[in-house]
């Protein structure tokens, strides 16, 4: 029977995950590796063998020496390798790592630890001797405050694995046992008299005595997982080759920018156009400064600020150059020399440690520990990092290994990180490859990435072969690692021991850094994990489910796939690295490539405690990124599914309402009579198009916006025609470039027939076409210039940059639907194709709008209840609707949406946190700063690097002192209406305004609401010197002359407005109270402030009612209170914006009003929470009945869609209501739904 598991203070130590056959007694890494040679090389009838360290008689090795490790931990000598080890005739050959089997126990480890004797090779993972008499303290040094501080004695104990039988535990993520506390493993050795303890005056016997407790051991101690990876780097040699970026020397003169004005030069000088002035433009501004200056003191004998500071020009450029170099030295910017192969690459970094060290010094707020939330009915709520079960967990396990009593100080320093590449040359040959960071201790109001490194370019031959390619995929991979562990090397190290801080206002912690995000795309994920991309059978980094089984739906009594072991990958991947360092072992790397989809790239991340080790989130912290999974891996595959299922479903007939070609026109150019309103960009040749059919580029925000709009676009128009239908067909090819794969092909030859001609041209004039002023076509050249909502830099990562085959978002054929199978006919019963797809389609859009946080409370919180809610729903969408209707998504972005989504929320809080999109645009500013720079491949990177961070602190210094100006501003305006009462309110009032101000505050707020720092500070300034200068004088302060009271807009009397609109008018008078000769005064919008009724914070929205708005017409719908109808609110149309009617104020909207339609019990949109109106027609005009409706009963504006499914089935396939009959017959028949996926408010990021 195992012995039962006894903590020394709470603390389990490391094990040792080496698998021993009892037959030949070779050691295997994992237990896979030690069955297949059992089966291949030994009786597989014979009993399992024994646990590691725990062999029988029979099955004894032979005594072995331990294999020294000083030099792998320290470096070794000149002469020593620390990538070789020990042969059998005792020479060093090359070789990887050894095998940490130090300690194993009194039967399997050396003879001097089986006698009892301390081993010559007893070392811990710093290099320092074990065996040592005279010091007892032996092991690495920590804090004042840490534990191991307090333990005089090394224990080095042999380990034993997780298959003992009756210990209680939990499972790392890949079936091996720990605690909550420990290091991934137990130590059952802690209760064995058999067990010798070294270090301890000379060798003795441990032997527990009764209210003693047990020594502590050291951290990091020889075998884990953190310890080799930080020790294979650090024998890289990377850190001993850096140095900082800028000499001591340089950076110690004083700034010359001593002054607010000077100040305010270099800011203008350093900041415009977000990159600075080039070098010739910041001469230029000396100049037109300086003549300023001179005349205005001419006759004085004085010098302005500029020239008595800087006497010339180039004075003062240099002193610009020299703010650069001190600010990248406060900043500690730090350059590596990293050498792999012949080549060297020159990495830029700060420490990060140092980084998280500054921003929690110097930090205004500080949570420093995190707290479950819980709710009065007993339910856990999450909101963000700090009140997560991955740092909640994290921290129990931090206390329970460094807080040792009640009293110890110890908080845990939470970090999250961004790395992604951008291109930002428009070849394709330069990128920028930033590492930013995050601290989600630091309250600052919202969270703020701070760049800490550059990663460098590396550069592909024009024309390389798969060979090249192949080469330039292992470096650039292997450079990755080495930059990452250069810049966690400290970080690394201290979040084994911890180091004591003083906390201004808080008192000295020690603080445990661990990291808790990384926010990265699924590319970028596999590489820091060291974890293969394309063509591997492992595609998911959270668990080994197979490729072809991604995707699929799961029987209820199928149990789900295993977990990726930590401890067990980086085991095989330290290995695999030992192989590939001395070009040996192919068969076993790929054999490891092939069980674990691993590469010889050991994740430097593994360095990190808490990583490898404790909790092992090493696999966990990389979140759930919305913008590639979801928005451009699922909704970019949804949309070409519904293209081929489109196609399938016409094969060998037609659509229902024409040919399959036509009928993807007709739902693609839906999305152009929507609204107004609509958000996504309308590239030809739309979202909804089969695979054969070229896209372009389309952003994360045009997808998420567009599936919004895909239950309208799709309602009524996929399926199969029957053979007796007598509804409207377009068998006519429409010609559009919308969904027409032959209006491509039409352009395509065009084209090729273009470039012919230009090449004969350029052969006899030997000039490029165009000429000097040629320019490229835009991507969006078919989108409408009034349509432009989408925003920027949301999806502009460069991921070719790996050279790989990366097949996880091809889309699979057209031909694997299941709309003919028993599944569909059980999934959706008695239901056609079209309503079956119509409901996928309002699924995504509703499973959209809860993954973004649409339409709900600004931060809300979330309860366990809601995130498993949530995570259902994408499962089923996943493994049951999309793989039912168009075949199972076999993609990793697919497995991750279905089957680790709800991990993501408990683990994380929210799914805005991970998201990349607020880091990619962030690239738009290192674009800009690109333009700047010489464009040279070994300078631009640090070009770029000077620009962004002066930029940075020039702009932190600017808004430190508005701050200031902004309280010596109040403090003036205090101090003033302390000693000065001013006057009552004005009498006058201006139409648009609802109160005067005072003199001083004019410039405070804007139409939108919103303040400035800067009007606020010189406002008030302001305001207080007038307000004293009228108390001094006597007087009651001047009051502003305001005009006579004006009515704004332009004015038509109400009988020329009620032939406008086709009619549609003629009720006005009667809607306004006003006689056709009354004067009206309209605007084409007026603003108000929109209140939402889920609680979201009220904004400012702009209703327009214009009859030409960028040469087309554009009238909002929107919901306003109202008392007759029975919920309290109606919809309408807007058809007049009116600011006064004869003079007089009187703000409101004439709208057309729209009913309630009847409820069809069949109908889809209806059951997932959509409205469908009708117009409420006036029986004396035929027309909607016309209201008005004041402007302050408006509520908010609203999306109401055509019902596009009744429309064509009365017309045809391209019927829209603006092409359709304006008829009494067919006002009547016309049906309207309200957006309810449409995104009003959407979830922010949460404020640290």
């Amino acid at each position: 029977m195992a012995p039962p598991v006894r903590y020394t203070q709470g603390r389990p130590a490391p094990v040792s995950f080496e698998r021993l056959c009892g037959t030949c007694s070779r050691l295997f890494a994992t237990s896979a590796a030690l069955q297949r040679h059992r089966l291949s090389m030994h009786d597989s009838t014979k009993p399992p063998p024994a646990r590691c360290g725990e062999v029988s008689a029979n099955q004894r090795p032979p005594a072995r020496s331990a294999p020294p490790l000083v030099p792998l931990v320290i470096g070794g000598g000149p002469c020593v390798s620390p990538l070789s080890r020990p042969s059998a005739d005792g020479l060093r050959r090359p070789g990887g790592l050894p095998i940490f089997s130090v300690g194993r126990g009194p039967t399997s480890g050396p003879p001097s630890v089986r006698r009892g004797r301390p081993s010559a090779n007893g070392v811990s993972s710093t290099g320092v001797d074990l065996s040592d008499e005279s010091d007892g303290r032996a092991g690495v040094s920590r804090s004042a405050d840490s534990s191991a501080a307090r333990s005089s004695v090394t224990i080095p104990r042999s380990w034993s694995g997780h298959d003992g039988g009756g210990r209680v535990g939990h499972h790392d993520g890949g079936g091996h046992v720990g605690t909550a506390g420990s290091y991934g493993a137990f130590d059952d050795t802690a209760d064995r008299p058999d067990v010798p303890v070294v270090g301890v005056r000379g060798s003795r016997w441990f032997e527990p005595q009764p209210g003693v407790p047990l020594p502590v051991r050291p951290r990091p101690l020889v075998g884990l997982p953190a310890a080799r990876i930080l020790a294979y780097y650090r024998a890289k040699g990377d850190m001993e080759r850096t140095q900082p970026y800028v000499a001591r020397d340089a950076a110690r003169k004083p700034s010359k920018f001593n002054t607010p004005t000077l100040r305010k030069f270099r800011l203008f000088a350093l900041s415009t156009g977000r990159c600075g002035l080039s070098n010739t433009a910041r001469a230029e501004y000396w100049e037109s400064v300086v003549a300023a200056e001179v005349a205005a003191v001419a006759g004085t004998g004085k010098l302005g600020p500029m020239q008595s500071a800087f006497d010339t020009a180039a004075k003062f450029v240099s002193s610009l150059k020299h703010e650069q170099d001190r600010f990248l030295h406060e900043l500690r910017w730090r350059q590596t020399a990293i050498i792999i192969g012949e080549q060297t690459f020159t990495f830029y970094s700060r420490d990060l440690w140092e980084v998280a060290i500054d921003a929690i010094l110097s930090a205004q707020q500080l949570t420093l520990f995190g707290q479950r939330r819980v709710r009065t009915d007993g339910s856990i709520i999450r909101t963000g990092t700090m009140d997560s079960d991955l740092f909640i967990a994290e921290q129990a396990s931090v206390f329970q290994i460094h807080k040792l009593t009640p009293s110890d100080r110890v908080f845990v320093m939470a970090a999250q990180l961004y790395s992604d590449a951008a291109l930002i040359s428009w070849s394709g040959a330069h990128y920028i490859y930033a590492i930013r960071a995050r601290l989600p201790n630091v309250q600052k109001g919202k969270s703020e990435w701070i760049t800490v490194a550059y990663i460098p370019l590396v550069r592909s031959r024009h024309g390389a072969g798969s060979i090249e390619k192949e080469r330039l995929r292992l470096l650039r991979n292997e450079l990755l690692q080495r930059c990452m562990a250069v810049l966690l090397d400290q970080f690394a190290e201290l979040s084994e021991t911890g180091k004591t801080v003083n906390i201004p206002g808080r008192g000295t912690y020690l603080v445990i850094p661990r990291i808790t995000l990384y926010a990265a795309d699924m590319p970028e994920e596999r590489h820091l994990q060291g974890l293969k991309i394309g063509l591997c059978h492992r595609p998911c980094s959270l668990c080994m489910i197979r490729k072809e089984e991604c995707g699929e739906p799961r029987h209820n009594n199928e149990p789900a796939p295993d977990l990726r072991c930590v401890t067990e990958t980086l085991t095989v991947q330290l290995e695999a690295a030992s192989l590939y360092d001395a070009n040996t072992g192919a068969g076993r790397r790929q054999q490891i490539s092939d069980d674990f989809s691993a590469t010889h790239n050991v994740p430097s991340l593994g360095a990190v405690h808490g990583l490898s080790t404790g909790c092992k989130n090493l696999y966990r912290i990389f979140g759930f990124d919305s913008l590639h999974v979801w928005k451009l891996g699922i909704l970019r595959n949804l949309g070409g599914l519904v293209g081929n299922l489109v196609e399938s479903l016409a094969k060998g007939g037609n659509s229902l309402f024409g040919t399959a070609e036509n009928a993807l026109i007709g739902i693609n150019e839906r999305l152009l009579h929507m609204s107004r309103r609509v958000r996504a960009d309308l590239y030809p040749p739309g979202y909804l198009v089969p695979s054969g059919v070229t896209q372009p580029t389309l952003t994360g925000s045009d997808w998420r916006y567009a599936v919004m709009h895909f239950p309208g676009m799709v309602a009524g128009a996929v399926g199969r025609r029957p053979d007796e239908s007598s509804a409207p067909f377009a068998g006519k090819l429409r010609r559009s470039p919308y969904g027409s794969r032959s209006f491509q092909e039409e352009e395509r030859r065009a084209r090729v027939v273009a470039q012919r001609l230009q090449n004969r041209k350029r052969k006899r004039s030997g000039r490029s076409p165009g000429g000097k002023n040629a320019t490229r076509p835009r991507a969006g050249q078919w989108r409408k210039a009034d349509e432009s909502h989408s925003s920027a830099g949301d999806a502009e990562s460069v991921n070719h940059r790996w050279a790989t085959t990366d097949d996880e978002d091809v889309v699979p054929p057209a031909d694997r639907s299941g709309v003919d199978s028993k599944a569909f006919a059980d999934l959706f019963p008695a239901m056609s194709p079209a309503d079956a797809v119509l409901e996928v389609m309002c699924r995504a859009a509703a499973l959209s709008g809860k993954l973004s946080g649409d339409n709900r409370v600004e931060q809300a919180h979330q309860t366990e209840e809601e995130a498993t809610a949530i995570a259902s729903d994408a499962a089923e969408f996943i493994s049951r609707y999309v793989a039912i209707l168009f075949g199972p998504l076999h993609t990793p972005k697919a497995h991750r949406l279905a089957s680790h989504l709800l991990a993501e929320l408990l683990d994380r809080g929210n799914l805005t946190e991970a998201d990349t999109s607020i880091n990619e645009g962030l690239h738009g500013r290192c674009k800009a700063m690109y333009d700047r720079s010489n464009k040279h491949v070994s300078t631009f990177t640090a070009q770029m690097m000077r620009s962004e961070q002066t930029l940075a602190c020039v702009l932190a210094e600017a808004a430190t002192e508005r701050r200031e100006d902004v309280e010596r501003g109040r403090a003036l305006l205090d101090a003033a209406a302390a000693e000065f009462v001013a006057p009552g309110p004005f009498t006058e009032v201006a139409v648009d305004a609802d109160v005067s101000v005072p003199e001083g505050r004019e410039a405070l707020s804007d139409d939108s609401g919103t303040s400035d720092e800067n009007s606020v500070a010189r406002g008030a300034a302001l305001g207080a010197e007038r307000a004293a200068t009228g108390a001094r004088h006597g007087g009651g302060g001047r009051r502003r002359s305001l005009s006579a009271l004006r009515v704004r807009g332009s004015r038509s009397t109400v009988a020329e407005l009620s032939t406008m609109n086709g009619g549609a008018l003629a009720g006005l008078g009667e809607a306004v109270g006003a006689d056709d000769d009354q004067m009206v005064y309209v605007a084409n919008s007026l603003s108000f402030l929109a209140t939402f009724e889920w609680g979201a914070s009220s904004v400012q929205q702009r209703l327009y009612a214009a009859r030409s708005n960028h040469g087309k017409p554009f009238y909002d719908f929107f919901r306003f209170t109202d008392d007759s109808s029975a919920t309290g609110c109606s919809y309408g149309r807007a058809l007049l914006a009116i600011n006064g009617i004869n003079g007089v104020a009187r703000r409101g909207v004439v709208v057309q009003r729209l009913a309630l339609a009847e409820k069809d019990p069949k109908c889809v949109r209806t059951r997932f929470g959509g409205t469908q109106l009708r117009w409420e027609v006036d029986e004396t005009t035929s027309f909607p009945t016309l209201s008005f409706v004041p402007l302050d009963n408006v509520q908010r504006l609203e999306l109401v869609e055509p019902d596009f499914a009744s429309l064509c089935a009365r017309h045809s396939l391209f019927a829209t209501p603006s092409n359709t009959p304006n008829t009494v017959e067919e006002r009547a028949l016309q049906r309207w739904f309200v957006n309810n996926f449409y995104s009003w408010t959407s979830a922010k990021l949460k404020e640290l």
